[in-house]
């Protein structure tokens, strides 16, 4: 992947992964084997967490891929689309 310009990755981009990865890692580690507290609301976490975050991401999915749509269907000139949901 170039540096610069079209296609270019943030460059913390890998780095903020592995940040993410060992969060979670040392979360989930401790709950598991010393606080517990994720078993008392095993149930109540489907209700509450699950289902308002994936109406969320299914609403902001639905949201930006008909923006996108709006803007690759209009481009009739061919140039590349660096504005709205690809900016």
């Amino acid at each position: 992947m170039p540096r610069h310009g079209i296609g270019a990755e943030n460059p913390i981009n890998d780095r903020t992964q592995v940040v993410f990865v060992l969060v979670f890692l040392i979360v989930w580690g401790l709950d598991s084997f010393l606080l517990h507290v994720l078993k008392v609301f095993n149930g109540l976490t489907y209700l509450f967490i699950s289902v308002p975050i994936g109406v969320i991401s299914f609403t902001i999915g639905v949201y930006l891929a008909s923006k996108s749509e709006v803007v690759v269907f209009s481009n009739t000139e061919g140039k590349v689309i660096n504005t709205v949901v690809y900016g």
